[in-house]
């Protein structure tokens, strides 16, 4: 009888055993399969996904297994995916996920460049850390609470309605409030008349794109003064002197109010003449938004110049000041990108992408065309149902905030400007290289099948790894990635460049300095060619 309860009681212990690990298992599947799940966290055996070189596959073919684009972005003004945003990379052979991440994260999206929200564009999360802080005045700070104040704190409401860029909220003079002084001399500057700018507006151009010239000529010169005093700032911190150091940071901050002052009354102009166009509402609300997020850098960089510890560590004071003035680049970088965008919806609200000016069609820096030139040409293929074939690549710098935090802006312009010359020497007649934003390119092949495209785009890329970008003593290690796909005759105008976002993202994804295809379904890795190329070199 103690041997027949004996085993009852083992029985009824094994299946509420069991009952429990089937309750466990479940449980970790439902949060499997929740949306999000981080599958390369969880699992290190799925960090390591490189197909390689496979048996059976010529030069210049695809292989490997197909990747899902999630998440594509639509439209062609929407702007690109943030590498930021997207879903955790895969990484390369060799390397671990958590290595693979920061690397994609120092990627700078489009618009920000020369610099992107990234951008690509500054980092959304750094660009509007300050978005709801005041400005107080600190004479001489301590050290450890430098960084402190360049956060700001909470701000008084009156301030803030009261609040225009460049100039303290609590000011009731119309001059500029000088830096904090002590005993050196006046450094406060009258209001200077403003050079003539680039973006002249002709007679015949209308006055909605004559609003965008007038932007275009405003950030323009602002990204130069900022350009210089970062410039200055590097110097500086090396061996800082505070004379010179006070100089820089109040020219900076006179060039903030003038800036902000001349945008100001464009902005005025704009909205007029929205009022009278609704079309053109979309357009001022994205500008209104770049321009929020710009002002929010202004604030921060102005709480931090006034915070500079002058009596101090000045060399400390240059890194902060340094990381300022990054992230003003960057917010002055995506309003650019954004009055490009705003650049072709006027266009293309006029119905002239196909007659644009020189100014609209060619990008000053690169000598490339630009973003809105290739607009024109998408829309002239879309409307000829008889149109050969067109396939579009893109491509983008690896790790070019790198280079931008490490050697300064003027030098990241340099590179975008050899490459531009690069671009243009290596394309076909059969082709046309543009400059989207920042540090992003496009190549139309025209009458080009895809894998023809591809072979073509493989060359470029493995052109630029093995060239040479010198800087007096410094050599660049410049790579790239690369997304193709076809144009389709039914498609929607804007597909294209989504499937070739999309793709160019899976290369980033993937590793970086490689090409991914896009040939109807997934983005796939391209198996590299063996191309015999001579190594060039190029001097920034």
């Amino acid at each position: 009888m103690t041997g027949v309860v004996f085993i009852f009681f083992v029985a009824v212990l094994n299946v509420a055993m069991g009952f429990a690990v089937a309750a466990f298992l479940g449980a970790r599947y439902r949060e499997a399969y929740e949306p999000g799940y981080d599958w390369l966290g969880a699992e290190d055996d799925f960090a390591s996904l490189d197909p390689g070189p496979q048996d059976g596959v010529q030069d210049g073919a695809v292989g490997g297994d197909e990747l899902p684009v999630e998440d594509a972005e639509q439209g062609t003004l929407d702007g690109d995916p943030d590498l930021d945003d997207a879903e955790p990379p895969m990484a390369a052979e060799g390397q671990s996920p958590d290595e693979t991440a920061e690397q994609v994260a120092a990627d700078e999206p489009p618009g920000q460049s020369e610099s992107a929200p990234t951008g690509e564009s500054p980092d959304p999360d750094e660009a509007g850390a300050d978005t709801a802080s005041s400005r107080a005045a600190v004479s001489k700070p301590e050290q450890s609470d430098l960084e402190a104040a360049a956060r700001g704190k909470e701000p008084d409401p009156e301030q803030l309605a009261s609040f225009t860029p460049g100039e303290p909220p609590d000011s009731d003079d119309t001059t500029r409030s000088p830096l904090p002084s002590d005993g050196a001399a006046d450094t406060t500057a009258e209001p200077a008349e403003a050079p003539s700018p680039k973006h002249d507006a002709s007679l015949d151009t209308s006055p909605a794109q004559a609003a965008i010239d007038s932007f275009l000529a405003e950030i323009e010169e602002f990204e130069h003064k900022v350009t210089t005093a970062d410039d200055q700032l590097r110097q500086e911190s090396e061996q800082p002197g505070t004379q010179s150091i006070r100089e820089c940071l109040q020219s900076l901050l006179d060039a903030s109010q003038d800036y902000a002052e001349q945008r100001e009354r464009s902005r005025e102009g704009f909205d007029r003449i929205c009022q009278d166009q609704p079309e053109f509402g979309m357009v001022r609300d994205d500008l209104e938004a770049a321009f929020q997020q710009q002002d929010d850098q202004i604030m921060s960089t102005r709480r931090a110049a006034e915070a500079f510890p002058y009596e101090h560590d000045t060399k400390a004071g240059c890194h902060v000041m340094l990381g300022e003035t990054n992230k003003l680049i960057g917010a002055n970088h995506h309003v650019r990108d954004v009055i490009g965008r705003a650049g072709i919806a006027v266009a293309r609200g006029e119905d002239r992408l196909g007659n644009l000016t020189p100014l609209e069609r060619i990008d000053e820096l690169t000598g490339l065309e630009t973003r809105t030139s290739l607009e024109g040409l998408l829309e002239a293929w879309y409307a000829d149902p008889d149109a050969a074939p067109m396939t579009l690549a893109v491509i983008d710098i690896d790790q070019f905030t790198v280079i931008n935090q490490r050697y300064g802006h003027n030098v990241g312009d340099e590179l975008l400007r050899a490459l531009g010359g690069l671009l243009s020497h290596e394309v076909s007649d059969s082709a046309r290289a543009f400059r989207l934003e920042g540090q992003r390119f496009a190549i139309a092949f025209l009458e080009l099948e895809l894998r023809r495209a591809t072979n073509a785009i493989e060359r470029i890329r493995q052109t630029i790894e093995q060239s040479t970008f010198r800087r007096q003593d410094t050599v660049l290690d410049v790579s790239v990635s690369c997304g193709v796909a076809q144009l389709l005759h039914g498609e929607t105008q804007g597909c294209e460049m989504t499937r070739a976002t999309a793709t160019l993202m899976e290369a980033k994804r993937y590793g970086r300095n490689r090409t991914f295809i896009h040939e109807g379904k997934y983005p796939t890795p391209v198996v590299p060619p063996n191309f015999t190329l001579e190594p060039r070199e190029l001097t920034l």
